[in-house]
């Protein structure tokens, strides 16, 4: 295992740096769909969801509308908002696994190689706040094993994990596992 120094100024600030270039492309490559992924996030916290599945995916649009009468900002701001800070923190993230997992330089490298494969990976035209926010939940399970947390992190990880998306049933079933 790394160590577990404090991560330093510099990888946060390339981790928002990168989360800056994340919204500089999702602005340049998708602002004609950018207003879907807005409306999908608003209809489930006003109960008209594009799909019906979309309806338990709360975590996200509730996070953005929190978000909107806090900045007091429109729903296309705090969608932007949510997204930047979602990458930033799944950089710094990747950061610290790679520093625990490894030496300086895999953290770096972590750092890099995410946002790289979001950058290529991610499904046009859709960019729900809801993956950005899988991103970061999933990335905090992964950081909880390596840690060797035990199990009431990731009952309490499940919670937020689960209001998110489907997808954060994982967690219960690494427990039972």
């Amino acid at each position: 295992m790394g160590s577990h120094a404090r991560t330093p100024p510099s990888a946060w600030a390339l981790a928002l740096l990168l989360g800056l270039a994340q919204l500089h492309n999702v602005l340049l490559f998708s602002s004609g769909t950018l207003a879907a992924n807005v409306a999908a996030a608003v209809g489930v916290t006003t109960g008209h969801p594009q799909w019906r599945t979309d309806q338990a995916r709360i975590l996200g649009p509730y996070l953005m509308r929190a978000v909107s009468a806090l900045l007091h900002v429109e729903p296309r701001a705090s969608y932007l908002l949510v997204f930047t800070v979602a990458l930033g923190v799944a950089g710094i993230l990747t950061w610290q696994l790679g520093r625990r997992t490894g030496d300086t330089r895999t953290a770096w490298l972590a750092m890099l190689t995410l946002h790289v494969l979001f950058f290529v990976a991610r499904t046009r035209p859709w960019l729900f706040v809801w993956d950005s926010c899988g991103l970061v939940l999933f990335l905090l399970f992964v950081r909880f094993i390596v840690d060797d947390r035990p199990w009431p992190w990731f009952a309490a990880l499940a919670v937020p994990a689960i209001l998110n998306r489907e997808s954060g049933l994982y967690i219960p079933v690494w427990l039972a596992l």
